[in-house]
């Protein structure tokens, strides 16, 4: 959370994602992020989650996904060629937004996997 004169202002959440065709890869995704509009455009965002990646590396956190405007976050990092071999758990509206970064210095490309999320985020709507 952000919070500014103890009022929240930001929130991000990362929530552990299992990649189908890998038991040693540990993936995370990046979803919600939110920042009260009278705050944006002040860096709370990126500071968010900058520090969430720092903590999801410091854990061993192999890869990180988001679903999101490919022109925000390409800014922090991910990209869509990191995703493109990791199938989303359900069909995308707009498939220009499944992005990814590597955390680790390990190659994750494989040939194709699945991914499943936990139960908050198994809402066909939110995809």
């Amino acid at each position: 959370m952000a919070e500014t004169e103890g009022a929240v202002v930001g929130h991000v959440a990362f929530s552990p994602v299992i990649v189908d065709s890998s038991e040693d890869t540990q993936g995370y995704i990046l979803a919600p992020l939110g920042v009260k509009p009278d705050y944006q455009k002040r860096r709370i965002g990126s500071t968010l989650i900058e520090s969430g990646k720092q903590r999801l590396s410091a854990m061993g956190v192999d890869i990180l996904f988001v679903y999101g405007d490919p022109e925000y976050y390409s800014r922090l990092g991910f990209s869509v060629d990191a995703a493109e071999c990791y199938i989303p758990p359900y069909r995308l509206e707009y498939p220009f937004g499944w992005q990814a970064m590597v955390l680790g210095e390990r190659d994750w490309r494989i040939s194709s996997a699945k991914i499943a999320c936990v139960g908050s985020l198994c809402d066909p709507r939110l995809w």
